[in-house]
């Protein structure tokens, strides 16, 4: 289903599980919920315990792309992120521009949701259908750079890399990401986060295409 800006689908990952499932994004709701932020903190009222503690396996990790994600409009490449933040112990949000958004919005996620804890260093890789949790033992102590690059030498840089770097390893509560070592994506501890649940990085290719209802009024008013 790709309908007026939306790819369509929800994308759950359980890392304690092992378990990726995906199910159909309810576009009633979905538009009273305007944008990444707005399915974020939808999804987080329904999802997450608001006592929960951010390096729990039990807090998650929400992304949210927005209906203009992925067009022509300008500055529409900006992305949401939510999460208990261990800086704070609030549940707000983040924003980052660069490409990773769009390529999960173009893989066909409006949504993605991250619960649990690995047993073992991983990162997330997502193409199209294909989604998988990947060993990352390899990238486990290297920095923010280096991660980002191993993962381009191994997939090719038409991935886009959220990345982090030893701190969140370490739990820094202040550590934020950098989406292809260029913008930062999350305050208040999102590599903390990642790291508390052995995610290294999350890592996105696009390879599906994005409809809008009304091609030709996007255009006249992007100009």
């Amino acid at each position: 289903m790709n309908v007026g800006g939306y790819a369509g689908q929800v994308l759950y990952i359980d890392l304690t599980k092992e378990e990726i499932k995906k199910e159909p994004l309810d576009l009633e709701m979905a538009r009273k919920h305007l944008g990444g932020f707005g399915l974020n903190c939808k999804f987080a009222w329904e999802l997450l315990d608001p006592e929960v503690d951010p390096y729990s396996p039990e807090n998650m990790i929400f992304m949210g792309m927005g209906p203009m994600l992925g067009t022509a409009a300008p500055a529409a490449n900006k992305n949401s992120v939510m999460a208990k933040w261990p800086s704070t112990g609030t549940i707000s949000a983040g924003t980052a521009g660069g490409d990773f958004g769009i390529n999960v919005k173009l893989s066909g996620y409006d949504e993605v949701i991250i619960k649990g804890k690995s047993k073992r260093p991983v990162y997330i890789k997502i193409h199209g259908e294909d989604v998988e949790i990947v060993d990352a033992s390899g990238l486990w102590g290297k920095d923010l750079y280096e991660t980002t690059d191993l993962l381009w030498e191994k997939h090719g840089r038409n991935y886009s890399v959220l990345a982090m770097g030893t701190t969140g390893e370490r739990l820094v509560n202040l550590s934020v990401c950098l989406v292809d070592k260029c913008t930062t994506w999350g305050k208040g501890g999102l590599p903390a986060i990642m790291g508390s649940k052995n995610v290294k990085a999350f890592i996105a290719c696009g390879n599906k295409s994005l409809g809008v209802v009304d091609p030709t009024r996007l255009m006249k008013r992007t100009r």
